[in-house]
């Protein structure tokens, strides 16, 4: 009885490359996963796109998915390693363009994200009249004004 156990474990030496390339599927599928919840807030920008991009990710996958069943049902090393080599590139394009997508999302929200603190823009300026005094802003209505910006700082000899 135990000749019988031994021989139908599911773990045989054979099935070994099957489990894996399973396995990396898998990933591919949580990697691919994270990505797409790490882009979701660009979908508004260009929706078609997106709706397009994911679409064509997720039938690659879907493919993957029945190469790497099949292999492990008829115990294939041509098909497990046909869909290992899927998911590997799959696996390190999205964490790839996951890194670099969650450290763009950390530099828009460092740079929209105020902290609390109050932010504001100081601008200085002088305004010159060569013929009459204003007291008020309300007084330049009507009038032409310019505005000068000075990238030159220095003094004059």
């Amino acid at each position: 009885m135990s000749n019988t156990v031994k021989k139908n474990s599911l773990f045989k030496k054979e099935n070994i490359f099957s489990y894996i390339s399973l396995a990396l599927v898998f990933l591919a599928h949580i990697a691919i996963l994270v990505f797409v919840l790490l882009t979701a807030r660009y979908y508004a920008l260009e929706l078609n796109v997106a709706i397009s991009a994911i679409l064509f990710v997720f039938v690659i996958l879907i493919i993957a998915d029945i190469i790497v069943f099949v292999g492990v049902r008829y115990n294939d090393n041509i098909l497990n390693t046909i869909a290992s080599v899927i998911a590997v590139i799959l696996l390190i394009t999205s964490i790839g363009t996951s890194v670099y997508v969650s450290r763009l999302n950390s530099s828009i929200d460092n740079v929209l994200d105020n902290s609390g603190e109050e932010q504001f823009e100081t601008i200085a300026g002088t305004f010159v009249s060569y013929k009459k005094t204003f007291n008020d802003i309300s007084e330049l209505a009507g009038k032409k004004v310019g505005i000068l910006y000075e990238t030159n700082v220095g003094t004059g000899s």
